[in-house]
């Protein structure tokens, strides 16, 4: 089975309707998007997205971004284009991977904006690959995954593949938290209760949504493992999954 027909019978398992993952052409995976879904909590943090860009643009002359479940790459497109405003276009690296294909060709939407957003000085390097498992063509800076964790076979994975890639510093975005609340680790939870997450400085974490600064090396082999046992020896798991039930 190939990966594409991999991902259709999960998509098509986990939403037996058969509607798909949110269209790109209703500008879900935008700039202003990805800013008020991880800006958009009580203690009033905002992570906005250009000024997250501009902040390494401007401490290290040039920054990587990395999303994952990108579908036709609109966030990064819109990211380059707001460089190339300000003057520095070309000091922004930009990756998706997705598991699906990204045909930009099959975007229905034919407003001048996302017409522009097409132009080929936008384009990221849209990689068609599993989340869980994709080797990073640069170390990232930043790390977007929206409404992407849903469609995975272990989020999970997809988490800890990105997180030991990245960059020392780099700012991890991740939605659709709870996916990662399974039996076998328990990360939801643990991040829920106790306000930590090994080997990162949690800037915003309200209900499903994590934003978190890489503060150490971590083994590209173990971290997924040592997050599932930090979950599993956490003293107060058990009482908290006893009152879940």
């Amino acid at each position: 089975m190939t990966l594409e027909e991999e991902q259709r019978k999960l998509q098509l398992r986990k939403n037996p309707k058969g509607k798909g993952r949110l269209d790109v052409t209703d500008r879900g995976r935008g700039l202003f998007e990805y800013s008020k879904i991880f800006g958009n909590n009580p203690k009033g943090n905002i992570t906005n997205m250009e000024g997250l860009i501009m902040d390494y643009v401007q401490r290290q002359r040039h920054a990587v971004w990395v999303d994952l479940g990108c579908g036709h790459g609109i966030g990064l497109r819109e990211g380059k284009k707001y460089l190339e405003e300000k003057g520095i276009g070309r000091r922004l690296r930009t990756y998706g991977y997705d598991a699906l294909p990204n045909d930009t060709s099959t975007i229905g939407e034919t407003t001048p904006d996302v017409l522009e957003l097409l132009a080929e000085k936008y384009a990221p390097v849209l990689i068609q690959g599993n989340m869980e498992t994709a080797v990073f063509k640069e170390k990232p800076d930043i790390v977007t995954c929206v409404f992407a964790l849903l469609w995975t076979k272990n989020p999970l994975r997809v988490f800890s593949n990105a997180a030991t890639q990245a960059n020392i510093g780099a700012v991890l975005c991740f939605n659709g938290m709870q996916f990662m609340h399974l039996p076998e680790n328990n990360v939801f939870s643990m991040i829920r209760k106790t306000g930590s997450l090994p080997g990162f400085e949690i800037i915003t974490y309200t209900g499903s949504k994590l934003v978190a600064r890489k503060t150490q090396e971590l083994d590209d082999f173990a971290y997924g493992f040592r997050l599932v046992s930090t979950c599993k020896d956490w003293p107060y798991l058990a009482r908290y999954e006893r009152r879940r039930a």
